[in-house]
């Protein structure tokens, strides 16, 4: 697994954790959370706003990075025009 992160600060993050999300879209395929067999939801927040998001549809993956984007740890993920974190 140590292979997969990169410790890096150019990131915006500690950790890069993008080898690892890009290794599960390779193992998973890129799964929509809507064809789930039970429902998915994550939670992340926008910088930019301060409002959260919920991803309750679209790929799986991209909810999952976006939802752990836990600040200074790892870098937060640029989607929409919005600089999404951890929601929780």
């Amino acid at each position: 697994i140590f292979k997969l992160i990169s410790f890096s600060s150019k990131s915006g993050g500690i950790v890069d954790a993008q080898k690892v999300f890009d290794k599960l879209k390779v193992l998973m395929g890129d799964v929509q959370i809507e064809d789930l067999p039970i429902k998915y939801r994550a939670v992340a927040t926008d910088l930019h706003t301060q409002k959260r998001g919920l991803f309750e549809k679209g790929s799986l993956i991209d909810a999952i990075r976006a939802s752990v984007g836990i600040p200074t740890i790892f870098a937060p993920i640029l989607k929409d025009e919005m600089i999404l974190i951890d929601g929780g």
